[in-house]
């Protein structure tokens, strides 16, 4: 379980607050690393550690590249909170990725991630990474549908700067759309939403999001358009390789059953101390 949130639209004075509220209610759902990718017309920044989202805003400040109307007309953002499943706990390994052209995070879990592997000829230490594998290699719907998984992902291809796209299947997803059109915040949660909304006078609908969609989020002629296409997944029966979890077989997702299973001490483990300026140069990826 890891949690996502995140932006598209036309920045106020409000929505660094509203992303730094909703990177902090998303801790609950994860805490062994955090990350935020924060895209406009002119250039992407990538701020990620191995660290608590609380901790990741207070040190690296997002909300400075998110700006407000006066100085930004237009951003996305893409926010997660990562509860460690595959892969170790390290600034490296922390959402969101950046593949080629293609900037993502994940919740969810992949079932089919060593089998992918191989046919990609990958060598990735977390599953999630392989869907940026993917989308540089299929067409979306093909790409989606290759995986054995539950997801929701939040994804942008620099090509297309000004599109936000959001792929959806059993995994929870919430939207917050402002009456205006001009912004969408979502979360993993709609409780997070109406939390993060608390008090500061926005007007916003909540609801949450369709299965098995395809979500495109567009900015045009400054106001946020919202088209969904359907994603035809195909039914699996959930189970974890047999190379990852002895047995190979759970058909529901128990993280107790897991964490005996693999032996992996990553879940327990808690980033509490961090020297800022030790390690600073792995903290964020800058491009102009």
């Amino acid at each position: 379980m890891c949690g996502i949130y995140g932006f598209i639209g036309k920045p106020t004075k409000k929505t660094g607050t509203i992303l730094r509220r909703l990177a902090i209610l998303n801790e609950e759902r994860g805490t062994d690393s955090s990350g935020v990718a924060i895209v406009n017309d002119r250039y992407y920044t990538l701020l990620k550690n191995a660290v608590k989202s609380s901790v990741l805003w207070s040190e690296a400040n997002p909300g400075k590249y998110i700006g407000n109307g006066n100085n930004c007309q237009f951003c996305m953002v893409i926010g997660h909170t990562r509860q460690a499943t595959h892969g170790k706990v390290t600034s490296e390994n922390a959402h969101p990725f950046k593949n080629k052209n293609i900037i993502y995070a994940h919740n969810g879990m992949i079932y089919n991630f060593e089998s992918l592997q191989r046919q990609q000829k990958t060598k990735f230490k977390v599953d999630s990474q392989i869907i940026g594998s993917l989308l540089n290699t299929y067409p979306e719907h093909k790409a989606f549908k290759k995986l054995n998984a539950w997801f929701s992902v939040p994804y942008i291809n620099l090509k297309k700067p000004r599109q936000l796209n959001i792929a959806r299947h059993t995994s929870p997803l919430s939207f917050a759309i402002r009456t205006d059109k001009q912004g969408i915040y979502y979360s993993s949660l709609a409780t997070h939403l109406k939390q993060a909304l608390k008090g500061l006078y926005l007007r916003a609908s909540i609801g949450y999001s369709g299965n098995d969609k395809l979500y495109r989020f567009s900015w045009v002629k400054d106001q946020v358009r919202i088209t969904k296409e359907k994603l035809s997944i195909k039914e699996y029966v959930y189970y974890q390789e047999t190379s990852e979890i002895e047995g190979g077989y759970y058909p529901s997702y128990n993280w107790e059953q897991l964490k005996e299973a693999n032996g992996v001490k990553a879940y327990q483990k808690r980033i509490d101390k961090y020297s800022w300026s030790n390690n600073r140069s792995k903290y964020y990826e800058y491009s102009r």
